[in-house]
């Protein structure tokens, strides 16, 4: 981070507030898929679930602040050991907001697989697997099998943001045609 191009830090942090906008806009299509389970479990999950997708969107932006720490690390001398201690703080905020994150991610996830599992949904029952609590912690049986090379590099940066385009693409395709159908094939 500390030698790559300014204007991909900059397009870092404006991403982050594009995604924080979209993911808290598909807290909305949830509240909509999850309404057949009942009023009380689609707005509990909605709220939780938009808590997570602006937190996302937020703990984004630190990724701007360590590059940016990098950078200015670098551009005044500081070897690798210096560059790390300069962007430390940003990376202790990191760790600390993921874990943050975690406690209304795991409860949105324990209501999510109830609703969806036990309830009367708009999404089918295998759909559980791809949610983001799932798919973005796959990441640690996954990364591992595979060998070390530019590929996983690539695919360790870009994991969490996979997991959640993966989930909302297949949310899409499962919320297409209900108008037509508003029964879900998945749901009790």
């Amino acid at each position: 981070m500390g030698t790559g191009a300014s204007w991909r830090l900059e397009l870092t942090a404006i991403c982050a507030l594009l995604a924080a906008w979209l993911y808290t806009l598909g807290a909305g299509a949830l509240y909509y898929a999850l309404l057949p389970a009942g009023k009380k479990i689609a707005i509990t999950f909605c709220i939780l679930f938009g808590m997570v997708m602006i937190s996302v969107g937020i703990i984004h932006t630190v990724y701007f602040a360590i590059g940016v720490g990098a950078q200015n690390a670098y551009a005044f001398g500081a070897g690798l050991n210096d560059a790390a201690a300069a962007t430390r703080l940003a990376v202790d905020v990191f760790n600390t907001e993921t874990m943050i994150i975690y406690v209304p991610g795991i409860i949105a996830t324990v209501l999510f697989f109830y609703a969806v599992l036990f309830k009367k949904t708009h999404l089918p029952k295998w759909y559980v697997i791809l949610f983001p609590m799932v798919l973005v912690n796959s990441q640690y049986i996954v990364l591992p099998l595979l060998p070390d090379n530019l590929f996983k590099v690539s695919l360790m940066g870009g994991y969490v943001n996979a997991s959640f385009t993966i989930f909302f693409l297949f949310l899409t395709v499962a919320l297409w045609n209900v108008g037509e159908n508003p029964e879900c094939k998945g749901g009790n």
